[in-house]
């Protein structure tokens, strides 16, 4: 692969360790041996049936804690985010949740704050009684904007209601992964981190913030409400938001033999470096990790046997970045072995994170299996695989997918 590495960077659109393992045991029946021997040999034969129990007994456990944990993830997510949905409706009307690539806190006070880390688009909302002062509710937003600012991503999951219930309801679960969100601020992917943490630094920051602002009143879908609404955009500099994640990212990508330029890439599109990235899967983090389909098979390569990763753990972005990394080398080493061309075979690999590899598949053979597809696949140009790719996937998110990933891994290359 590090031959791949250069060849990939050169030509891209230019065109396990198993979690248990039962060892069998020959048996045979002895002849020539005295009563003692024979009665040692019993002792060593019922050894060895009770260690063998005990090893699938251990699996069994392992398997339903597993299951059970993977169902009270679900149930908490679910129950989590309808709750949520509830209470939000109950104040504004309308329900505006974060996702990939927009992170959305809702504060006491009927103020919810968005920041569109693709766009740069930051908005402060106040919901209120028609009747009441929207002056107020200005003045009262433009001094949340420094607080915006200072929030840390630790603070932000604790913010995160579903998060925090997911959280609590696997809590315990021997097959459970958990871990310390960082302290960084949230908004250092758009701003400097230097400017964030100097107080001096990050108040002349609010102020310009302010200064440049705009705000607007609306009625909102709440009858006899408004929303007042502060405005300003952080101009996007690509080179700012993927800075602090490079070195984590060169780290895994050396590790797993991977070309960086795919591993910032595949960063980028799915989340735009939002570190408290999240969607309805549910997905988590700057490398949407999906806990029981990409974490599974991850973790079963890292450590051993498959585990839940919590979002405590996957919002940690050294972890996510690590469990991506290693979903990408599954996918390229793995599953999709067979395909000869290391080009052809990163198209797929693209493709593959985002809708599993049954479906890029389906773009060849019109069917799931990925080692009769590599057949087809042999037989085309990376060119040709490309254009397959982008035409013949089953869902057109993957097909402008693909195009994302390729186009952005040029932005890389100098990196």
């Amino acid at each position: 692969m590090r031959v791949v590495k250069s060849y990939v960077n050169k030509l891209v659109l230019g065109l396990t360790k198993a979690p248990f393992i039962f060892t069998g045991l020959i048996l045979f029946s002895p002849t020539g041996f005295s009563a003692d021997d024979n009665a040692d040999f019993e002792t060593f034969k019922s050894q060895q049936s009770q260690a063998a129990s005990a090893i699938k007994n251990q699996f069994d456990q392992y398997k339903k804690e597993l299951e059970d944990g993977f169902a009270a993830y679900k149930k908490a997510y679910n129950e989590a985010t309808k709750a949520e949905k509830k209470e939000v409706k109950n104040v504004w009307g309308d329900y505006r949740p974060g996702d990939k690539k927009r992170w959305v806190q809702y504060d006491k006070g009927g103020v919810r704050q968005s920041v569109n880390f693709e766009s740069g688009e930051v908005e402060l909302e106040m919901i209120l009684d028609a009747k009441s002062s929207s002056k107020k509710a200005e003045s009262t937003l433009k001094k949340k904007i420094l607080d915006l600012l200072k929030t840390s991503r630790r603070d932000a999951f604790k913010n995160d209601r579903v998060a925090q219930a997911v959280e609590n309801k696997i809590a315990g679960n021997a097959q459970v992964k958990t871990d310390k969100v960082a302290t960084t601020p949230v908004m250092s992917s758009l701003i400097p981190a230097s400017k964030i943490r100097d107080e001096k630094k990050i108040r002349q920051v609010s102020q310009k913030y302010i200064s440049q602002s705009t705000t607007d009143t609306r009625a909102a879908r709440k009858p006899g409400k408004k929303v007042v609404r502060v405005k300003f955009i952080i101009p996007i500099d690509a080179p700012t938001k993927s800075r602090q994640f490079i070195k984590p990212a060169k780290k895994i990508a050396d590790k797993e033999d991977l070309p960086l330029t795919l591993v910032m890439a595949i960063m980028e599109t799915e989340s735009a470096f939002n570190p408290m990235a999240k969607s309805g899967v549910p997905a988590y983090g700057l490398m949407q990790i999906v806990p029981r389909s990409a974490g599974q098979d991850a973790t079963a390569y890292l450590f051993g046997k498959a585990k839940i990763l919590s979002p405590s753990y996957l919002y940690n972005s050294n972890n996510n970045i690590e469990i991506g990394g290693a979903y990408l080398h599954i996918l390229y080493f793995k599953y999709l072995k067979k395909i000869e061309n290391p080009v052809s075979r990163l198209y797929c690999a693209i493709a593959a994170y985002n809708t599993g590899a049954g479906n890029v598949a389906k773009a060849f053979t019109g069917r799931t299996n990925i080692n009769k597809a590599a057949v087809k696949i042999n037989q085309l140009t990376p060119k040709q695989v490309y254009q397959r790719l982008r035409t013949k996937l089953p869902y057109e998110e993957t097909r402008r997918y693909v195009k994302k990933v390729s186009q952005k891994m040029q932005k890389y290359q100098q990196i």
